[in-house]
């Protein structure tokens, strides 16, 4: 959001629907790049690579397509943001937005992403392996916590034969 509004301020355009529109396109191209990055890099992880393998091995798989996507978007719209004509105002405003985030998506998928993944998976280790460590009575206290409580069946039907109603032949 931050790279789109700076190059709004950057262009003589100005924050209306068609810069909005691009922004949600940068949103979708950059959420699916990042999803499918984190996907990879945990089905490494599941194939036995260590976490730092893992991610180095997902960007580099995943560098091929993320630059593929960004250059065709970036080439998409750089010739309706440099159009010129009636009309071309409007779409030059989404274009500058799309264009501008595209480049700064590339960076923050392929920089920032695994960076992040790092943090939180570190953060994860060290939160499950602090309530590993915890003493012996904070277990007990909390084994005492009653289970929730579970509805009883329906009283029992007898069944069989017997129990299935019989029609009268009418």
């Amino acid at each position: 959001m931050f790279v789109a509004e700076l190059c709004i301020e950057r262009s003589v355009f100005t924050v209306n629907i068609f810069s909005a529109i691009g922004l949600l396109l940068l949103f979708g191209v950059a959420k699916k790049s990042a999803i499918l990055q984190v996907d990879y890099t945990n089905v490494l992880r599941e194939r036995g690579l260590s976490r730092r393998e893992a991610i180095l091995e997902a960007d580099h798989a995943r560098l091929g397509p993320i630059l593929m996507a960004t250059i065709s978007v970036i080439a998409g719209m750089l010739r309706i943001a440099l159009g010129r004509g009636d009309g071309s105002v409007s779409g030059a405003a989404m274009a500058t937005v799309v264009v501008g985030g595209q480049a700064m998506c590339l960076l923050l998928t392929l920089l920032v992403t695994p960076v992040l993944y790092d943090f939180f998976d570190d953060l994860h280790s060290i939160r499950a392996g602090t309530l590993a460590r915890l003493p012996a009575w904070f277990w007990e206290r909390v084994r005492w916590i009653p289970a929730p409580v579970s509805r009883r069946p329906a009283a029992e039907t007898p069944k069989g034969p017997s129990a299935q109603p019989t029609s009268t032949g009418d």
